[in-house]
């Protein structure tokens, strides 16, 4: 399993910080900052993701997180069930809250 992890890790940093990939980054970029924008957790990870996604100038429409009924608001975002019929589907990225060493993504 720690091998996984290992090639998992440089499979991602060489995605990152790759100079052939950077137009595909900032495509990717460009598609999300286009759509809604919405974080699965609404926690201290959540926290984190979503600091992380305003350095690359994506806004967030708000959070989904199983505890919705009494975490109503998070970050001056909304917090939402992943059943919530107000969420467009069709036209949204739901990114899942990831806990990463900051040192590690080189950021």
């Amino acid at each position: 399993m720690k091998d996984k992890n290992m090639e998992f890790k440089i499979q991602i940093e060489e995605l990152l910080f790759s100079s052939i990939k950077i137009s595909q980054i900032n495509n990717l970029l460009r598609e999300i900052q286009s759509n809604e924008v919405y974080i699965y957790g609404a926690g201290n990870v959540g926290n984190m993701t979503y600091n992380l996604l305003k350095k690359f100038n994506i806004d967030i429409n708000g959070f989904i997180d199983r505890k919705a009924d009494t975490v109503k608001i998070y970050m001056n975002k909304p917090v939402y069930k992943i059943e919530d019929k107000t969420i467009n589907k069709e036209n949204t990225f739901i990114i899942i809250a990831f806990y990463a060493i900051m040192k590690s993504l080189k950021i």
